[in-house]
């Protein structure tokens, strides 16, 4: 499939609503404050986008569709940005046509799971909430007030009052399509009875 790396005016991109049969509308949502993080990412590191260029499809004459790259497109609108770096994708086959719809889906899919600790130990210095990742929330600050308890004390006696117990360490229960496991979640027996053999 033939394409060019081009800097294209924002304003000949449009966000990917479905405009073509073959493209499903994007699925992705996000927020204004989304938008404007994503806005703040783009001022502070323009040549980003360099790197991380719009994908689009022509839709007429001077009018491209993207189809990988939306928030990036409203965050260098709010930015504001007059053109982004961008490169346009002419398909002509069928197989061209799939592989502008898997890469669009690729381009939002996420991999992984972040290192909390290693988040908070070796990235802090950095604004990551600002840019998307997830990261511990600090805890609450001193001068905050606690909230209110929403706890009540009821009649119930420990020492007097006997607890019908309806499962033992080890019992397994099936739910629907779902087993879950009485017991100890590290224990590697237990893990495994509950597996009944399979894997996860």
């Amino acid at each position: 499939m033939r394409k060019e790396r081009k800097n294209l005016p924002l304003a000949s991109i449009l966000p990917n609503l479905g405009q073509l049969d073959w493209l499903p509308k994007n699925p992705r949502q996000w927020t204004k404050g989304d938008i404007d993080r994503t806005a703040v990412s783009i001022r502070e590191d323009p040549d980003f986008l360099e790197d991380r260029p719009l994908l689009v499809v022509p839709f007429g004459d001077e009018t491209f569709i993207v189809f990988a790259g939306n928030l990036r497109r409203e965050g260098g609108i709010a930015a504001p940005l007059a053109s982004a770096p961008s490169v346009v994708y002419f398909p002509e086959t069928a197989e061209d046509f799939e592989t502008i719809k898997r890469r669009a889906m690729k381009d939002n899919g996420s991999f992984g799971s972040w290192d909390f600790d290693e988040l908070a130990n070796s990235w802090d210095d950095l604004p990551l909430v600002d840019w998307g990742v997830p990261a511990w929330e600090e805890e609450a600050k001193k001068d905050e007030p606690e909230p209110e308890s929403t706890v009540s004390e009821d009649d119930f006696d420990e020492d007097k009052d006997e607890i019908h117990v309806r499962c033992q360490p080890g019992d397994v229960w099936e739910l629907g399509e779902h087993r879950l496991v009485c017991g100890d979640s590290i224990d590697l027996e237990q893990v495994r009875k509950l597996m009944g053999g399979g894997r996860s």
